[in-house]
This record gives C-alpha cells, sequence and structure tokens, in this order.
C-alpha cells in the first residue's frame, strides 16, 4: 500500500472521526422516542488541563450522573449496562454512585436535564452529546461551578470539558485493507456509503475509498446508501448482484445483509466487514467468510467515569484522550502478509476472532464486544455482562 495515499486518508478523515460518536451514527436522521431514566433518582424533567474541583462527598464516595440524550439503539443500552455494572461492584461502590438520566434527542431537552443535575450536588457529570456545540454554554456552566465534566462517544467542543473520543480513521483503514486484501488486491468492490449525508459516514467512506483507491487492481463498480439498516443494506446488495459481478463488499454496519443477500442469491458470500455485533462476526466465521470488524467501545462510559474520579482525586489526568481501537479479523485462511504490514504502517492491530473469546452463540445477536481497549486496566467479563442485561 501507498504510505503517501495512507496518510492523506488518515489525515484527510482524522477531524470527523474525533466528534461524531457511534450513537450519532444512527441518530443523526432520526428522532428518538421520550427516553425513561435509570438509576437511583427519577430523571429531572427540566486543549489545556482543566483543574481539578473541590468536590467530594465527606465520605470520599462522589455522586456521578451520567446524561445520555439517546436510548433507541442497542449501542447506547449497552453502554449504560456497562457503566451500571461496573459502578456496582464492591471496587466502584467504594469511590462512587452512579445514577443514569436519559433524556429526548435534542439539545434543549439534555439542557434541561443538565440544568437540573448542576442543582443536584452532582461531582461529576459524564455525558453522551446530542449536539457537539449546543450544550458547550450548560457545560461551562456545570464546570464553573466546580463540577467535573467528561464528554464520551458524542462529545462536545467546550474547552472546559474532559473527552474520551474514537478516532476510527486508523480503524477502518485497516478494515479497508483487509476487504483489500481477501481478493488479493484485485476485483469488483461494492461500498455502502451508511448515510452519506452525515460527518460520521462521510469519514468512514472516505477512509475506505482512499484505500481501494490505492490498489490500481481494485474497481469500485457500485456504491449506495445501507443507512446503517440491516434490510437496507441487504435489499440494496441484493439489487446491485443482479447487475454486477462482485468479489468483495465494505459495508458501515452490518456483514449479516452481505452474507444472506449472496445466499438469496445462490452465490457465496463475499468478503465484507461490518461492526462488533456478535450477529456479524458469528455469521462470518460460520461460513467461513473474510471480514473484518470495527469496534466503537461501549466502555467509553467506563472510562469517562474513571476520568471523573481521578479528577476529583485531583490527579493529573489528560484532558482530551483519543483511542484507535483494534479490528476483529475472520481471517479464513487468507495470506494475512500484507495486512501486518499495513497494521504497522497505520498504528492499529487486529486479532484474529476465536469462538467463545470473541464472538459466541450464548450471546445476544446485538451484543458488541469488546467493551474495552485490550489493555485498559478495568475489564468485563462478556458472559457477566450479558447476564447483567438480561436481567435488567
Amino acid at each position: 500500500m501507498k504510505k503517501r495515499l495512507l496518510a492523506l486518508v488518515l489525515g484527510m478523515t482524522m477531524a470527523v472521526s474525533l466528534l461524531a460518536g457511534c450513537g450519532s451514527k444512527e441518530t443523526e436522521q432520526e428522532t428518538a422516542a421520550p427516553a425513561a431514566s435509570q438509576g437511583e433518582d427519577a430523571a429531572p424533567t427540566e486543549g489545556e488541563d482543566t483543574a481539578p474541583a473541590e468536590t467530594g462527598s465527606s465520605d470520599g464516595v462522589y455522586k456521578i450522573a451520567l446524561s445520555n440524550s439517546y436510548m433507541e439503539n442497542g449501542w447506547r443500552q449497552e453502554m449504560e449496562a456497562v457503566a451500571e455494572m461496573v459502578a456496582a461492584t464492591d471496587e466502584y461502590k467504594a469511590k462512587c454512585v452512579l445514577d443514569i438520566y436519559n433524556t429526548d434527542n435534542t439539545v434543549e431537552a439534555q439542557v434541561a436535564s443538565l440544568e437540573s443535575l448542576i442543582e443536584m450536588d452532582y461531582d461529576a457529570i459524564i455525558i453522551d452529546c446530542c449536539s457537539e456545540s449546543g450544550l458547550n454554554t450548560t457545560i461551562d456552566a456545570a464546570v464553573d461551578k466546580g463540577i467535573v465534566v467528561v464528554t464520551f462517544d458524542s462529545n462536545s467542543t467546550s474547552e472546559k470539558a474532559y473527552s474520551i473520543a474514537i478516532d476510527s480513521s486508523k480503524s477502518y483503514a485497516l478494515t479497508s485493507t483487509v476487504i483489500a486484501e481477501s481478493i488479493g488486491g484485485a476485483g469488483n468492490v461494492v461500498v455502502d456509503r451508511g448515510i452519506s449525508s452525515t460527518s460520521t459516514s462521510k469519514g468512514i467512506y472516505d477512509t475506505a475509498m482512499g484505500v481501494f483507491n490505492s490498489y490500481p487492481d481494485i474497481k469500485v463498480v457500485a456504491e449506495f446508501d445501507g443507512e446503517f439498516n440491516e434490510g437496507t443494506i441487504q435489499n440494496e446488495f441484493s439489487t446491485l448482484l443482479a447487475t454486477n459481478d462482485v468479489d468483495a463488499c465494505f459495508t458501515q454496519s452490518h456483514s449479516t445483509a452481505i452474507i444472506n443477500a449472496c445466499k438469496d442469491a445462490g452465490i457465496d458470500p463475499v468478503p465484507c466487514n461490518g461492526d462488533t455485533y456478535n450477529s456479524n462476526v458469528s455469521a462470518n466465521a460460520k461460513n467461513n467468510v473474510i471480514g473484518a470488524f470495527t469496534p466503537w467501545y461501549v466502555g467509553m462510559s467506563v472510562m469517562a467515569m474513571d476520568t471523573a474520579i481521578a479528577v476529583l482525586n485531583g490527579e493529573t489526568v489528560e484532558q482530551h484522550v483519543v483511542i484507535a481501537p483494534d479490528i476483529l479479523v475472520v481471517d479464513g485462511g487468507m495470506d494475512m502478509t500484507a495486512v501486518d504490514a499495513a497494521s504497522k504502517e497505520i498504528g492499529v492491530g487486529y486479532k484474529i476472532a476465536e469462538e467463545g473469546v470473541d464472538y459466541s452463540s450464548e450471546w445476544p445477536d446485538q451484543f458488541l464486544w469488546p467493551v474495552l481497549p485490550k489493555d485498559y486496566p478495568v475489564q468485563v467479563d462478556a458472559q457477566d455482562l450479558v447476564d447483567f442485561m438480561a436481567s435488567k
């Protein structure tokens, strides 16, 4: 792969990947239904290092609120579940009490909720934001009052908040490389544009196209808007299969849709990628279809909670943390030499998916794994999280 082109791809997509979160991949075109709160209390109806806040309860246990603007996809539900499960452990109960508040997916609703939380004596508020800039004034007001604010996933542009962000450009560059190398660097590829009107989808698309265009013998024969919807992806790809000779497909969410479309057409499934849904990884592995899967860690909520606790404890904390996730690969026996070289060049690793470790017939289809970076000091067991979510 040409280094100059790869550098261009990464530089071109870095900005959009840092602010647009996984929740926003699906929510930018949807209207959220009212969401009920979780936690002990009812939901309210209404650069540089930031100095540690001088707050905290007399017993050393901090009050932390999680503010979430959307609950209509599995990612947000699992994000809240893993935070709640970790906060309920003995280790964390000695550090904090976590309350979770869900609002409508509007600036007005989340601002009203945050304004109420500011008056409820929370030591910290961690936020999956509905807007990059719409919450800034309220966030700044909270910090000015001595409350630690950490945004994650869908971040704000407030200069006073801490943040946990994903740099997906590197991960999708390696994912695209796996797809390209799965067909020997030559052949016809179909590309899913996701929700083409959004910055998140455009960043993913630009990254993939930059990689495919660096292979002179790969031809992108068709594109479609899959809209992060399994049914839409399957229908669109099925239509394209009727008029195109396709060797591989790059999709922005559901490899299951590509595999099912191929089976319906009576052809062998082509290499394809997706998010780290258990259904995706399982389908590729079961059918021996080469694939790559890009995590968007639901455990960013735990990382945000840890950041808040560290700041409250007076520790020096990096204000803006950016994570480039390693990807999962179902290799199907392919030669991984070029992928290994690209992995080193891009700076993102990969793991060959293992049954019972990275996917399982015992897990729900929409379960996302892994939830945290492999080197993060806090880890959870997949089955424990599955059981916790089932008990809710």
